[in-house]
Order: structure tokens, then C-alpha cells, then sequence
């Protein structure tokens, strides 16, 4: 598991050669057509290389396959002779869908999987093809050196992220003013959150209408509390470490104190965080709310700029006896499965996506989709360009999000394991069973950690 300070002092500093061969080819001078005979056309196929197509698979939905469209657009006017089209894999078939089409030999060209911890395991499957090494240099000049390790798996690089999110709370000052509560002074503990979060609850007879707060995200509250999930060295998990098991009775908490079927009913009746204005915190439905990342800070512009809404961003705030700044960020990473027909064409795909070899501007409209926050950048180069700098002041919220990744104290980053996939959906079932109140978190910690060091000792079993 990486917990580390990820300070601006620890980035990195910030011309292939053309075939002559085909030049020479050109300037060669050709043979006469026979007496009589008129000279034949060459075939398209030889007097222009056919157009390379690509395909690229993602699960963004809604506005945000406009924003992988763009992005396939600015590749394309970027690199004549390739052209990068898009389909959208719903993601809860993402990886079982990729693993199958390498299979079966037909694979995307590119696929941008949603946490880097999904590395590490399809390495192991054999489905992804490395960078080249002779990227490798540039690669280490442009990303900050714990993103680009995030990508890397037994010392090769096998995918780039597009940003890094920064998992923080917003609180709703309006929703705090209506209840007394000082809307400029957020929570500064768990302890003042749990008060916070009683006080904003609103209920309309047996149903809960507000929750002031509702925990849900443990990566994020992990980090917090300073739990250890891997011991990398020693090859153990230990996501029964007594804080993960006291990040998880707080959870819990919330599901006894407002009642587990009134909870789950208020959670059911939730749109999604990607709906527009029935966002549950822009909506109103929850006061305090967990931000996954910057994205949020445009569909807080967009959606609520006629309702009122006004918010704040704040670190999530700690257990007693704790200190500092905490985050969680996994990345976006973009990945070349294996069985492509054009592994150097989709390479160049997915080093655009994080603003390798491109310009500032390239990267820049990616990052941003031209104008509007998206994520954390993968490199500080990007941090003194003037179109950037201007968006960051035009986004409250925006700067300390990337001060979480910069500066956290304790930045939780996924770990770097063979079946990581797996920890992360053992993790997440554990987490609803404690949520729902059907297992104890100790309980449900040890279970983990018994399935998931079984199936690591098996893979290290099979390496001989």
C-alpha cells in the first residue's frame, strides 16, 4: 500500500528521426513505359498508406463521452493517418470485456481502465503490452514519478494516467445557515462531522428526506484514519488493520444511529452523482457530502448556477488523535491490451491522454476539456501555464485539490499487488455488508484478508 508526501519538490524536471528510405524512393527516377503503352496508375493502396483506425473502449458516460470524443478529435488533427474512434463498455464489464476479446484475439486498440489498481492483475493475465523503453526517459521528465510508477509493474511501464483525482468533502452552505449551523465553518473532526451531520438530517415522517452526512467511500476514509491494506514486502494483506476496522465501525455507525432501513431506503431513492442537477449534493439530498474530484467543480458551475448553490471544499477531516491532510487517488489509466494490430499507433494514443510528447495546450484542453476542471494534473509542468493558471482561479475548490495531492500528508495510492482487481471487489462487498449492517467490521476484515492472501499465495504459489 502507498501512503506518501507528495510535495512539488519531489516532481521531476521538466525527435524521432524521419525514414530517409522513402525520401531516396521518391527522388529516384523511374523507368520509361514501353513505346505505345501508357503508364499505369499505381494502386491507392500504394500511392497513399491507407488510414490507420483505432478503436478505444471506456465506460464515461453521458457528457463525458463528449469529453472522450474530443479527445479522440484532438488526437486525430494531431497525428494524420490515424484516427481514433470510441465505444463506450459499460463498467462493470470493462475488465471481464477486455480480458475476453484478448482471448479471443480481438481486442480495442486502447482502454481506459478506472484505477491502477487493475494493473498489476492484467499484466500477470498477459493482456497489456508495455511501453517502450525508448519513451522511458521523456516519460520520467513529464509525470510526476508516483503516477508514472502507479503504471508500472515488474519494471516496465504498462499504462498512463490521464490525471489523478484528490477524494476531499464539499459542505452545502445553504443547507448549514438553514439549520444555525455558521455555513463559513465546516468540520474540523469526525467528531464535529458527526454533530454537523445530525443536526443537517431532515426527516419527513418514517422517511429520512436529508442525511447530513452518509461515509460510503473507504478508500477515502481509509487514508484518514492511516490504515495499511498491503504489505508489499512481505507480500501480506492486512486490511484487518485495527484502524481500517475503526474507519469501518464509524461507518457503520451512521446505519444504526438513523436506522439501517431508513438509510437504505434514503440511499436507493439517489441519483446518480453524474445526473445533473439531481446530483445528491447539489440537490440538496446530502449536506456533507464525499467528492471523488475536481470534475464535480464543473457540474457545480453548470448545473447549479441558478439555484443557490453554494459550497466549500475542504480535506476530509480526521479521527481524534489524528493530524494532517489525507486523500485517496487512483488514476485514469489508458492501456494497450495485447493482440492489437497497431501497438505503436494506440501507444501514441495513450501518451496524448496524459500529455506526453504533446504540448502544453494539447494537454491542457484534455485536462480540462478546454474549460472546466477535470482532475488533479499528472505533471507540475502544466502548473505555471497561464490558461491553467487562470482556470484554477475561476474554480473555487480547484487549488486545494491539487494541494491534496501535492502536499497531502498522507496520499493513499492503490496497491501494487498480482490480484489487486480482486482485493478491490472483495473490499467493496465487504463494505456493503458492514454499510447494511450484515457483518461486523472485524468480522468482515478478517474474511478479506483470508480470501485475498489465499488467492495471492496461490498466484506466488504457481511462480514457483
Amino acid at each position: 500500500m502507498s501512503i506518501r508526501n507528495l510535495s512539488r519538490r519531489n516532481f521531476l524536471k521538466v525527435a524521432a528521426l524521419s525514414g530517409a528510405g522513402a525520401a531516396l524512393a521518391a527522388c529516384a527516377p523511374r523507368a520509361a513505359a514501353p513505346a505505345g503503352e501508357q503508364p499505369q496508375a499505381a494502386p491507392a493502396s500504394q500511392a497513399q498508406a491507407e488510414t490507420i483506425k483505432l478503436t478505444y473502449w471506456h465506460s464515461w458516460t453521458e457528457q463525458w463521452e463528449e469529453m472522450t470524443q474530443a479527445v479522440c478529435n484532438g488526437f486525430n488533427a494531431k497525428n494524420p493517418g490515424i484516427e481514433a474512434s470510441q465505444t463506450v463498455i459499460p463498467g462493470g464489464e470493462l475488465i471481464t470485456k477486455l480480458l475476453s476479446s484478448v482471448a479471443a484475439g480481438s481486442p480495442p486498440d486502447m482502454i481506459t481502465i478506472y484505477s491502477a489498481i487493475n494493473i498489476p492483475s492484467l499484466v500477470e493475465q498477459k493482456a497489456l503490452v508495455e511501453m517502450n523503453d525508448a519513451d522511458l526517459t521523456a516519460a520520467k521528465d513529464w509525470f510526476h514519478p508516483a503516477v508514472l510508477d502507479m503504471g508500472t509493474y515488474n519494471g516496465k511501464v504498462w499504462g498512463l494516467s490521464y490525471w489523478q483525482q484528490t477524494s476531499c468533502i464539499g459542505w452545502n452552505k445553504r443547507a448549514f445557515a438553514e439549520v444555525g449551523l455558521d455555513p463559513e465553518k465546516p468540520p474540523t473532526s469526525i467528531d464535529e462531522l458527526d454533530a454537523m451531520a445530525e443536526k443537517l438530517t431532515q426527516q419527513e415522517g418514517n422517511q429520512i428526506t436529508r442525511m447530513g452526512h452518509m461515509p460510503s467511500y473507504h478508500w477515502m476514509w481509509a487514508a484518514v484514519w492511516d490504515a495499511k491494506l498491503y504489505d508489499e514486502a512481505n507480500r501480506k494483506v492486512t486490511a484487518n488493520d485495527p484502524k481500517m476496522i475503526d474507519m469501518f465501525k464509524w461507518m457503520a455507525s451512521y446505519s444504526k444511529k438513523y436506522d439501517v432501513t431508513k438509510v437504505t431506503a434514503f440511499q436507493q431513492g439517489l441519483a446518480s452523482e453524474r445526473a445533473g442537477t439531481l446530483d445528491p449534493f447539489l440537490s440538496g439530498r446530502i449536506a456533507i457530502h464525499e467528492i471523488g474530484g475536481a470534475w464535480k467543480l464543473g457540474d457545480f458551475r453548470k448545473y447549479a448556477t441558478d439555484q443557490g448553490f453554494e459550497f466549500g471544499i475542504i480535506p476530509a477531516p480526521n479521527p481524534a488523535g489524528m493530524t494532517g491532510v489525507a486523500t485517496y487517488s487512483y488514476g485514469d489509466f489508458t492501456v494497450v491490451p495485447v493482440g492489437t494490430k497497431h501497438p505503436d499507433a494506440a501507444w501514441k494514443f495513450v501518451k496524448y491522454t496524459g500529455g506526453l510528447g504533446s504540448t502544453l495546450e494539447d494537454y491542457f484542453t484534455v485536462l480540462t476539456w478546454g474549460n472546466r476542471p477535470i482532475n488533479v494534473p499528472v505533471t507540475t509542468k502544466i502548473l505555471d501555464f497561464e490558461p491553467f493558471k487562470k482556470l484554477v482561479a475561476d474554480y473555487p475548490g480547484f487549488q486545494e485539490m491539487i494541494n491534496l495531492f501535492l502536499k497531502g500528508d498522507r496520499v493513499l495510492l492503490p496497491p501494487k499487488m498480482p490480484v489487486g482487481t480482486f482485493y478491490s471487489t472483495r473490499l467493496n462487498a465487504a463494505r456493503d455488508r458492514i454499510r447494511l449492517l450484515e457483518q461486523e467490521p472485524e468480522a468482515a476484515m478478517n474474511q478479506v484478508v483470508e480470501e485475498v492472501q489465499k488467492e495471492l499465495d496461490d498466484f506466488y504459489k504457481k511462480q514457483g
